[in-house]
């Protein structure tokens, strides 16, 4: 979502359109759409296609982001460190004490990895 973030809406309002036409059954179309939804403000509808961690931040319904990160966390596979940290579309969520725990939590994760790495 690279082009909301530079005001390219309508690029990526092309985008999801011709995506719906050809996937419009799969799971990250609907999200994308509920995204724009969201973006633009329209709660009801975003919501009753997608309940997801960029559609609540848009909404501004940071404690419900928190806890679809945290339940989605329990999968360790899920929400790696440099994309919470790097991700401009948690920047709502940043100053979130539950964030920064996640956060926090994630690097230990990585921190783990990475030195598992340099023992192969």
């Amino acid at each position: 979502m690279h082009l909301i973030k530079t005001g390219q809406q309508d690029k990526v309002e092309t985008w999801v359109a011709q995506w719906e036409k050809k996937l419009s059954p799969l799971l990250g179309v609907r999200r994308a759409r509920a995204y724009l939804l969201a973006l633009e403000g329209k709660k009801r509808e975003a919501l009753a296609l997608a309940r997801t961690d960029l559609v609540y931040t848009s909404l501004g319904m940071h404690e419900e982001a928190i806890a679809y990160i945290k339940e989605r966390i329990k999968d360790a596979t899920d929400y790696p460190y440099l994309h919470l940290k790097n991700n401009p579309l948690f920047d709502p969520l940043r100053d979130h004490p539950e964030f920064q725990h996640i956060l926090q939590d994630r690097k230990k994760v990585y921190d783990a990895v990475s030195t598992a790495a340099q023992d192969l």
